[in-house]
C-alpha cells in the first residue's frame, strides 16, 4: 500500500489570480435530453380551429347519411306493401272489399229445386259462376229447356269446376241430387269475374241436402162389411208372355249440340252423351280438346252410369278462344265394353278472330 505524503503540498491561501473575463451577456438556455436516457415530458399543443371545423363537418355528414338510410328503408317497406296482397297490404293501404254475399236455404231435399241468391255491388262488368265442393254422393244440376221444345232436362254441374251462370246477376235455380241415404252438407261458392281485368270476388254458403222422403205406408182398421154371397169365379184368360228384353253390351254415343263464342272470346260448347246400347255403361269418363291460345285438354270427373236409352247434356265453357277444332272423346281408355267404339268421338271447327291475350284463361 502506497503512502502519500502531504508535506510537499502548500495551502492555497493568499493566492490570487487575475483572469480577463468577457462581459456577461443574456443568453438562452435549452434543456436537452439527459445522457442517462430520461426524456423531457412532451408539450401539449392546443387544437387549432381547422381541426374543429373538420370534426363538425364529419358529424353533419354522418347525420345526413343516417337520415338517408332511414328514408330508403321506409321507401322499401312501402314498395313491398304495394306489391303484396297479404298482411303488409292491410297495414299500409285499405283494399276494396271483394266478398260476395251469398244466401241459400239452410236445408233442402234431394231432387227439389232451390234458389241461391247473392248480392255484390261493383262498377265492373263481368259474369257470375257457381262452384261447389266435391262431396261423395252429392251433385248439382241446372234445369235447361231444350231448344224448340217445352221439355226441361237437368244438366249436371261437375264438382270442383266453375259453372258460368250466363245472364244471371242475383239468383239461380239449381237442383241438388243425392245418391246416398244420409244427409250431405254442400259448400257452394258464387264467383264474380270482371271482363276488363282479372279481378275476382267470391262468397260462400252452406246447405244441408237431405234424401228424398219415401212414402210412409199407413194401416187402418177395416170396418166390418156385410157378407156377400160368393159369386162364381171367372175363368182367367191366358195373359200374353212378356217380350224378353234384348240383351247386349252398352253403346256410348256423343254428339255436339251447339258451340257459340261471344266478342270477348268466351265460348260455350253443349254436347250430348247417350247410351244407345242394351246394358248400363257403369262409370265412365270423357275428355275435350279446347281451341284456346294455349292448347288445353279437359279431363272430366267420374260420370254416373247411363242406363239403356238414357242420355245427359253437358256444357263446357272456356276463354281465350282461337280458330281451331273443338273435339270430345267419350271413354278414351275403352274401359266400358261397347257394341260400337266408332261413335265415341266427335269434333267441330270453331272460328274466332278476336283473340284478346289480356283475358285470363278460364275453364268452367
Amino acid at each position: 500500500m502506497a503512502i502519500v505524503k502531504y508535506s510537499s503540498i502548500r495551502p492555497l491561501t493568499n493566492l490570487y489570480s487575475h483572469v480577463n473575463m468577457p462581459p456577461l451577456t443574456r443568453k438562452r438556455f435549452y434543456l436537452l435530453p439527459m445522457s442517462d436516457g430520461h426524456a423531457a415530458p412532451p408539450q401539449h399543443t392546443p387544437p387549432r380551429n381547422e381541426n374543429r371545423t373538420v370534426i363538425m363537418i364529419s358529424n353533419i355528414l354522418a347525420i345526413v347519411g343516417f337520415l338517408i338510410l332511414i328514408v330508403i328503408i321506409i321507401w322499401g317497406l312501402l314498395h313491398i306493401a304495394s306489391l303484396s296482397s297479404g298482411a303488409f297490404s292491410g297495414i299500409f293501404k285499405t283494399q276494396k272489399s271483394s266478398t260476395v254475399s251469398v244466401s241459400a236455404p239452410a236445408s233442402s231435399v234431394s231432387g227439389q229445386p232451390v234458389k241461391i241468391s247473392w248480392n255484390y255491388s261493383t262498377n265492373d262488368t263481368g259474369r257470375y259462376a257457381f262452384l261447389y265442393e266435391c262431396t261423395p254422393g252429392l251433385d248439382f244440376g241446372a234445369p235447361v229447356m231444350q231448344p224448340g221444345t217445352t221439355t226441361v232436362s237437368l244438366v249436371r254441374i261437375p264438382c270442383g269446376a266453375s259453372f258460368t251462370l250466363g245472364n244471371a246477376t242475383s239468383s239461380i235455380i239449381l237442383v241438388p241430387v243425392l245418391s246416398t241415404t244420409t244427409p250431405k252438407t254442400a259448400q257452394m261458392t258464387i264467383i264474380f269475374m270482371a271482363s276488363s281485368n282479372s279481378t275476382q270476388a267470391h262468397g260462400t254458403a252452406k246447405m244441408t241436402v237431405n234424401p228424398g222422403m219415401a212414402p210412409v205406408a199407413t194401416s187402418t182398421t177395416p170396418s166390418p162389411k156385410p157378407e156377400r154371397e160368393p159369386s162364381p169365379t171367372p175363368t182367367p184368360s191366358p195373359s200374353p208372355e212378356p217380350t224378353p228384353r234384348p240383351t247386349g253390351p252398352a253403346d256410348l254415343k256423343v254428339s255436339i249440340l251447339s258451340i257459340s263464342t261471344d266478342p270477348s272470346g268466351f265460348s260455350t260448347a253443349v254436347f250430348d252423351i247417350s247410351n244407345i246400347g242394351n246394358s248400363s255403361t257403369g262409370t265412365y269418363y270423357f275428355t275435350a280438346t279446347l281451341p284456346t291460345a294455349q292448347p288445353y285438354t279437359f279431363y272430366s270427373q267420374p260420370q254416373a252410369s247411363l242406363t239403356p236409352g238414357s242420355h245427359i247434356v253437358n256444357t263446357l265453357r272456356f276463354s281465350q278462344t282461337v280458330n281451331g277444332v273443338f273435339s270430345v272423346v267419350v271413354d278414351p281408355q275403352n274401359m266400358v265394353p261397347e257394341a260400337n267404339e266408332g261413335n265415341n268421338s266427335i269434333s267441330q271447327p270453331v272460328y274466332y278472330a278476336g283473340y284478346n291475350p289480356s283475358i285470363p284463361y278460364q275453364t268452367y
